[in-house]
């Protein structure tokens, strides 16, 4: 059921650099009933179709039958969805800016958000990893707010070798990140050209570009977590996530949340990594001021 009432257009958007603990707390967050999220399996696969999300927003919330439609149509990124507007959104060789958004997506993608809403559900809360892409979706959505999940580089490094869309095995010439700078470049020939050493250069040019577009933004827009601390206190975390953004805390979804158990994964860089590879993640660690 579409709500036709006038709806708020101030979606809530998670980012993170990708392996920092986004997953797990969009995940958490899409439990609270007042919040809207995109299913990955139907909208890649029907991005211009907003009455089958939001069918499912209105089963989710239903006893019994909706822990069973949470499991088969999980919240995801979309990318498909996101690529269908604006083609490139998913694999840009650098961050997104308010310069890259044309009259078209701007149109596109406004009028979508309006269509994927119920009577009950209209926030959006989406996650995107990678670039920010703060600019181009803050000039889409003047109200929306931005939250991120950021980890001990350390981990995140030893978690990027150890998935398959890390393309830092092609090298620097070939991945999806962009040149790198001449420093870097020296940098990278220090280590011997370590793929740690690689993956620490991506997190910098990442946090570079977050950095720069954080600035951009009043400083009411923007919230950052640590992936620690939601591991020692998610429910303080998930709080102070609620009230940056305007939701409240209810028994409901207090309930909901009892079926998360966060253990903090972060010790798996010491047991993976070899000695020298460790003090290189090190430098990373240090270097950007975690």
């Amino acid at each position: 059921m579409i709500n036709k009432k006038k709806v708020r257009l101030s979606p809530i958007f998670i980012i993170g650099i990708g392996r920092s603990g986004s997953t797990i707390f969009h995940k958490m967050l899409c439990e609270h009933p007042a919040l809207y999220w995109l299913s990955e399996r139907i909208c890649n696969r029907f991005p211009n179709n907003p009455i089958i999300n939001n069918f499912l927003m209105c089963l989710v919330d239903k006893p019994i039958i909706g822990n069973r439609f949470r499991k088969w149509f999980y919240p995801g990124e979309v990318y498909n969805f996101w690529n269908f507007y604006f083609r490139g959104f998913s694999n840009p060789y650098r961050d997104l800016t308010k310069a890259d958004v044309t009259n078209r997506a701007k149109k596109d993608i406004r009028n979508i958000f309006k269509k994927l809403n119920t009577a009950r559900k209209v926030r959006h809360l989406v996650k995107i990893t990678g670039w920010n892409r703060i600019g181009f979706l803050y000039e889409i959505f003047p109200d929306a707010k931005f939250i991120h999940v950021k980890r001990d580089p350390r981990a995140v490094i030893n978690s990027f070798l150890n998935v398959e869309f890390w393309s830092g095995w092609r090298g620097p010439l070939n991945w999806r990140m962009g040149p790198i700078s001449e420093d870097q470049k020296k940098e990278l020939e220090t280590f011997n050209h370590s793929f740690v050493a690689l993956a620490g250069i991506k997190l910098e040019l990442l946090q570079n570009a977050l950095e720069l577009a954080v600035n951009q933004l009043p400083k009411d827009r923007f919230l950052e977590i640590k992936y620690e601390d939601l591991c020692e206190n998610a429910e303080f975390i998930i709080k102070e996530f609620l009230d940056f953004s305007g939701l409240e805390w209810n028994a409901a979804f207090e309930a909901r949340l009892r079926k998360y158990n966060l253990k903090n994964t972060n010790y798996k860089w010491k047991q993976d990594l070899t000695k020298e590879q460790q003090n290189i993640a090190q430098y990373y660690y240090e270097k950007l001021e975690y």
